[in-house]
């Protein structure tokens, strides 16, 4: 935080026109922030080819559930 009251974010590795920080207004900051969090029950994570849900092939190589720890 900066004595005025703004936010700077430091870069881990400076951009193409050699931006090493970023200065933000707290709401501005916020906002940003917030955009990144997902929507409640959204899936962040896809599987494709054979870990797909579908896909013909999924059971020969994902094991099993036991009837102890399944759904």
């Amino acid at each position: 935080m900066l004595p005025d009251g703004r936010i700077a974010y430091d870069l881990r590795q400076p951009w193409s026109d050699g931006t090493r920080r970023i200065v933000f207004e707290p709401l501005a900051f916020l906002g940003r922030l917030a955009a990144l969090v997902p929507s409640p029950r959204a899936h962040l994570v896809t599987y494709h080819g054979l870990l797909a849900p579908a896909s013909a092939l999924r059971s020969a190589i994902v094991p099993a559930v036991s009837a102890g720890r399944g759904r």
